[in-house]
């Protein structure tokens, strides 16, 4: 083989191969032999220079075995070999109500009602002859997402306010699907509910997204694909399509021997990763700089002379109004859209009715772009102030002291922007510790301006960044007993505590090594949240600071901008937006800047 390896290399790209039984696999893997034949039957045609193998890690991936070229297909599989999930019912049920099985759902069923959950690996006594057997005999028996994890380890999630209560509304949806699942399928009518979990983290964690002839989409497992990891960064060296004919891999870039072959996911968030996955990315961006790890804003919907009208504005643009609007972004998308929803917020009345009027074809929100340098200070110390609340406990400040700290923040880095490059602060200025909080991960620098702006208006230290805001430590608790909690009734006999137990059995042994991989997993989702509030709080402060400056330091500082030490810490595509927003606000505002000079304006921050 590896003769003709080498004839074939020096002859070029191979073609895509017929499965061969010398193809290498995990040791003491038949069933993936079984599975490896039974694919070739059906016409699937795998690259001989993938092998399945596990990594630094210990996870199990595919790997190049030997040197791949831009250009090669790795892999191809027909759609006859995907696992698909139980057909959808006609469009209501026999009690004339619709089904509430979701896809995925309907994928879990399927494998509990072929009895995968009893032939997972490492569970049957002996190598299984039957293909689909062989194949569920190649799935892992633990997916460690946080509906598995014991108490003190949910508890890791307390310092990220957002995660430990969508695992819990995560767990509600799953009871919900559950008992629909034993109410209309009546052969899993005594399913438990430790098997419906592996079932579901089967059909969340390992399906991919099948294009049927009729356009619709539904998840499918695809035998041997599944063994492939996650890279944001993998679409930059590999093509790999999903269609109604079958899944086919490309290499676009070459792969030395040796490298993993990754796929990704899709754009999901460190939140998503760790849920359905169960990890999470120390940095989650993709090679274009995209980042998909998204935070929330909630802003208060002002009552006064043009409530109706801003209502009327966030509701056309599709956002549910009553006390307070949601808004979702992350550093890279909805950042326009988010700015002209904290217009119209911080607008008063008056400012709303005269853009109106001006602009009489705005229809919604979104197009709304300016107002004016007033209204877009004060959008920027909006911004700043909530992503200041999620990133520390300045929630508990009164306004005049947030305000006083937002101001020492703009003075500190209206400092750096005129001598980017003095390693000391100016006379009569504080240094500022870059790391911040708990962890081992280094904070952005602004963060660290953050909490000494904080600490010198609140010296109790409650600006200690990480700190979680909104949910307390009984509630957190709670909510984490809940989690690791299975519903009343959802097992018979002893058919739960069985599955604890071949669970148990897979991961004594390397508990001590699972804890920490949790805890670091949770530092990773808690570090992805504040980068994306520090990125929020880096342009607002950068941006106001700017402004401060007078026309010839404005320029000098515009010009290295993006390699400021205020921006430390920060992604570069992060650090480029950064630069970029501020560039253009002090070019579309110059006129009124010059304007307001000559009338005797002395500060923006007097606006606040």
């Amino acid at each position: 083989l590896r003769a003709d390896c080498r004839a074939q290399n020096r002859r070029g790209p191979w073609p895509p191969r017929r499965l061969s039984q010398r193809r290498r696999l995990p040791d003491g893997s038949e069933g993936a032999r079984v599975v490896v034949q039974w694919l070739a039957e059906r016409g699937a045609a795998i690259s001989e220079k993938i092998e399945v193998r596990e990594g630094v890690g210990g996870e199990r991936g595919l790997f190049a075995s030997y040197l791949v070229r831009a250009g090669e297909q790795l892999l191809e599989v027909p759609c006859s070999c995907f696992f698909l999930g139980v057909p959808a019912p006609p469009e209501s049920t026999g009690l004339g109500q619709e089904s509430a099985l979701d896809p995925r759902s309907r994928l879990a069923a399927r494998l509990l009602l072929e009895g995968a959950h009893h032939c997972c690996e490492g569970i049957g006594a002996s190598p299984p002859a039957q293909p689909l057997a062989a194949y569920f005999a190649t799935l892992p028996r633990h997916v460690d997402v946080p509906l598995f994890w014991q108490v003190e380890d949910l508890l890791e999630l307390r310092r990220h306010h957002r995660v430990l209560p969508l695992v819990s509304d995560r767990k509600r949806r799953l009871e919900r699907q559950f008992k629909a699942l034993r109410s209309e399928v009546p052969a899993l009518a005594d399913v438990s509910w430790a098997d419906f979990l592996w079932a579901i983290s089967m059909a969340t964690s390992r399906a991919f997204l099948f294009k049927g002839p009729d356009g619709s989409q539904q998840p499918c497992l695809i035998p041997f694909v599944d063994f492939a990891n996650h890279s944001p960064l993998a679409a930059s060296s590999l093509e790999y399509a999903s269609t109604s004919d079958g899944f086919r891999l490309t290499a676009i870039k070459d792969i030395d021997a040796g490298n993993e072959i990754l796929i990704t996911y899709g754009p999901l968030s460190n939140d998503e990763l760790l849920m359905e996955y169960g990890f999470a990315l120390e940095v989650n961006e993709e090679q274009n700089g995209y980042c998909s790890d998204e935070v929330s804003f909630i802003f208060p919907l002002p009552r006064d002379s043009a409530a109706e009208l801003r209502a009327g504005l966030l509701g056309t643009a599709g956002y549910k109004c009553s006390d307070t609007v949601l808004v979702k972004a992350t550093y890279v998308r909805n950042v326009p859209e988010l700015f002209s929803v904290l217009r119209l917020m911080v607008a008063d009345g008056h400012e709303v009715l005269q853009t109106m009027k001006a602009n009489p074809d705005i229809r919604d929100v979104h197009a709304i772009k300016t107002m004016s340098l007033r209204n877009e200070c004060l959008a920027l110390y909006t911004l700043w102030r909530h992503a200041c609340a999620k990133c520390t406990s300045s929630e508990i400040l009164d306004e005049p002291s947030v305000v006083a700290a937002f101001c020492r923040c703009v003075e500190v880095v209206k400092d750096q922007l005129v001598a980017p490059h003095s390693g000391a602060p100016p006379p009569g200025r504080p240094a500022v510790a870059a790391v911040v909080g708990g962890g081992s991960d280094t904070a952005p620098t602004i963060l660290g301006i953050v909490a000494g702006a904080l600490g010198s208006v609140a010296p109790l230290g409650v600006a200690a960044p990480g700190r979680a805001c909104g949910v307390g430590e009984d509630r957190r608790r709670r909510l984490a007993e809940e989690i690791s909690t299975p519903p009343a009734g959802s097992a018979r006999g002893s058919d739960l505590d069985d599955h604890q137990k071949t669970l148990d059995r897979a991961t004594s042994s390397r508990l001590p090594a699972l804890t920490a991989q949790r805890a670091e997993f949770a530092r990773r989702v808690l570090s992805s949240e504040r980068r994306v509030f520090a990125h929020f709080l880096a342009l607002a402060t950068c941006a106001l600071a700017a402004l401060e400056l007078t026309p010839a330091q404005r320029a000098t500082a515009l010009e290295g901008l993006d390699r400021s030490r205020t921006l430390d810490g920060l992604t570069a595509s992060s650090r480029m937006i950064v630069a970029r927003y501020v560039h253009g606000l002090c070019r579309h505002f110059a006129r009124e800047l010059d304007e307001a000079r000559s009338a005797g304006w002395i500060s923006a921050l007097d606006w606040l």
